[in-house]
C-alpha cells in the first residue's frame, strides 16, 4: 500500500566629593527631598532592571521548553476505539527513525484505548509521514542603558572654618538605547498522520481514507528525534478532535 502526500522539505555632570568636614553639618532647603527622591528612583531602576531582565529571558526561550503547532484534522471516525496497524512507506521500509517514531505513536494510540494488531485484523491502516526544514532568520532586541534624566541632588556640609564641601549627583534612568540584532537558525517541523479502513481494502482493494491529521511547528530544535514524540502526542490531542478543525496546540517537549 502506499499513500501520498507531499510534505514541507525542508526555532540589554560629572560627580565630584570633597573631604567632608566634621562640624556644622548643614543641609540646603530642597536637599533631604531630592536625596529621598533620588533613592527611591534607584530603586524603580532596579526594579526596572529587574523585570526587563526576566522578560527577554522569558522571551529568549530560556525559561521552560515548549513546543507550539498547528493542528488541523479531516476524519469520519466515530470515537470508538479501533484496532490498528502501522505500515512504512517505501522508503521507510529500512528505517530505524520510522521504527522508533511507529512505535511512540503505538503507545500514544494505545493510552487512548486502541489496540495493535495484525494487518489481517485491524481497523484501520496508518501511515506516518514526517519532515523538517531550517533557514536562517534575523531577529531584534532593544538595548538598555541609564541615560541623565534631568534631575540632579546635592548634598554637603560646611566645615568649621566656613567651606563647602558638596557632592553633586546626577539621576539616571533606564531607557532604550538603540536596537540590536542576530541571527538564529529557525526550523519547521511537519508531521501527517493518515488512516485508511481496512475492512474496505480487504474486501475491495479500495484505500478509503478515515482520517487524515497534519501537525505544523515553527521553532528552534533542528533535531526531529527530539521533538518528535512531542509532535505525535499534540497531533493526538483530543483524539480524533472535530472534523475540519484547525487548532493551536503548545505542549511542554517530552524528555
Amino acid at each position: 500500500m502506499t499513500a501520498g502526500s507531499s510534505m514541507l522539505a525542508s526555532c540589554s555632570g560629572p560627580s565630584r566629593r570633597s573631604p567632608l568636614g566634621t562640624r556644622n553639618h548643614v543641609r540646603r532647603g530642597g536637599m533631604r527631598a531630592g536625596t529621598t527622591a533620588f533613592q527611591r528612583g534607584k530603586k524603580m531602576n532596579q526594579w526596572k532592571l529587574i523585570y526587563l531582565t526576566l522578560v527577554i529571558t522569558l522571551l529568549s526561550g530560556c525559561g521552560a521548553i515548549a513546543l507550539q503547532g498547528s493542528v488541523t484534522r479531516f476524519h469520519t471516525l466515530d470515537g470508538s476505539p479501533k484496532t490498528f496497524a502501522i505500515f512504512p512507506l517505501e522508503n521507510q521500509q529500512e528505517s530505524l527513525e520510522f521504527r522508533a517514531y511507529a512505535k511512540t505513536l503505538s503507545n500514544e494510540l494505545t493510552a487512548k484505548g486502541w489496540k495493535e494488531e495484525l494487518a489481517e485484523t485491524a481497523d484501520v491502516a496508518i501511515f506516518l509521514e514526517y519532515a523538517i526544514g531550517g533557514k536562517t532568520v534575523t531577529r531584534s532586541y532593544p538595548i538598555f542603558k541609564q541615560v541623565p534624566s534631568g534631575n540632579a541632588t546635592t548634598t554637603g556640609t560646611i566645615s568649621s572654618s566656613g567651606q563647602i564641601h558638596a557632592t553633586t549627583t546626577q539621576a539616571t534612568t533606564l531607557a532604550v538605547a538603540g536596537i540590536g540584532t542576530y541571527t538564529d537558525e529557525e526550523f519547521v517541523r511537519e508531521v501527517n498522520l493518515k488512516m485508511f479502513s481496512m475492512p474496505i481494502w480487504r474486501a475491495s482493494k479500495k484505500m478509503e481514507p478515515v482520517f487524515d491529521g497534519t501537525i505544523n511547528s515553527t521553532g528552534t530544535t533542528g533535531q526531529l528525534p527530539v521533538v518528535m514524540p512531542t509532535l505525535i502526542r499534540a497531533l493526538l490531542q483530543e483524539f480524533p478532535g472535530i472534523s475540519g478543525s484547525s487548532t493551536t496546540v503548545r505542549l511542554p517537549i517530552s524528555p
